[in-house]
């Protein structure tokens, strides 16, 4: 007998996920969850054997769509909306459930075969979404922990542009790091300083080039930046010698910058810190804390 008669060998009664069910578990528990959804189909279709081959792509799937959300967000620099990665995802998810099980589930059901709640596959997604958060947290700390170490100035240095040195706000030894990097632009040598763990120099520049187009780094007066990155926000601080917290006008264009560099930026959060010349007190915050 063929392959398309196997259901007649496999008990009515066992449930299978729909394609709506896959759809749901990819978008919330991305390409772990589909691969799992695909693989209990299968055992309840009665094709068990292919559940290693299925495992074995969606180990390479995942490795590749983290490569990929990497390059896009840390090398490429390409503003893309975090949404598109799961809508991707199950537009991929939905053909290869077409190409693969939508014959054989169909007949499932029509042999009074039953099928998985929505409920059901939104838990499991839910389950493979805190999975991958797990999964990049852990690797965001063990990827920083080997280089992110307390120094002083004089142990690796900084890597200064010619233009600008750093100043002594930020060369104190109790918040300097290793790996960090400092560029400045325009006539008024504004500084930037960050880490090279978190960024790429290409991603500085383009947040460079938009504090430019906001006129924010002007010609006038000389800003400097300590650029955070928790997890995927941002936190820039800021030392600026013409702004007077106690105007309501600087909290108005702290605020709008605030709101103009998260509108940028895309993925992720952002919040400003107005900080005093030593770069240990805070004058204003905009922005939720991270």
């Amino acid at each position: 007998m063929e392959e398309t008669h196997i259901l007649d060998e496999v008990q009515s009664s066992q449930k299978v996920y729909n394609e709506t069910g896959i759809a749901l578990g990819t978008f919330f528990g991305g390409p772990i969850a589909t691969g799992y959804l695909f693989v209990a189909n299968y055992k309840n279709l009665g094709k068990g054997h292919l559940s290693k081959k299925v495992w074995g792509i969606t180990a390479v799937v995942f490795i590749l769509y983290c490569t990929i959300l990497f390059i896009i967000q840390e090398i490429v620099t390409i503003n893309i909306p975090n949404v598109v990665f799961p809508i991707i995802s199950v537009a991929i998810a939905r053909q290869l459930f077409k190409q693969q099980q939508e014959k054989d589930v169909e007949a499932h059901i029509q042999q009074g075969g039953e099928v998985y709640s929505l409920w059901r596959a939104g838990g499991i997604s839910f389950i493979f979404s805190l999975v991958m958060i797990s999964i990049f947290m852990g690797g965001y700390l063990w990827y920083g922990s080997d280089r992110i170490l307390p120094s002083t100035p004089s142990e690796e240095g900084w890597t200064v542009s010619p233009q600008e040195e750093p100043s002594s706000e930020l060369t104190d030894p109790s918040s300097v790091v290793a790996n960090l990097e400092t560029r400045s632009y325009g006539e008024a040598a504004h500084v930037i300083v960050y880490n090279e763990v978190f960024f790429t120099q290409e991603k500085i520049d383009s947040i460079a080039e938009e504090l430019t187009r906001l006129n924010f780094f002007d010609a006038r007066n000389q800003k400097y930046i300590y650029l955070e990155k928790v997890l995927f926000d941002y936190e820039f601080s800021i030392t600026d010698a013409s702004a007077n917290i106690e105007d309501k006008q600087t909290s108005l264009k702290y605020e709008q910058l605030r709101i103009d560099l998260e509108k940028f930026l895309k993925d992720g959060s952002v919040r400003v810190l107005l900080m005093d010349e030593d770069l240990e007190e805070v004058l204003g915050h905009f922005g939720e804390e991270i």
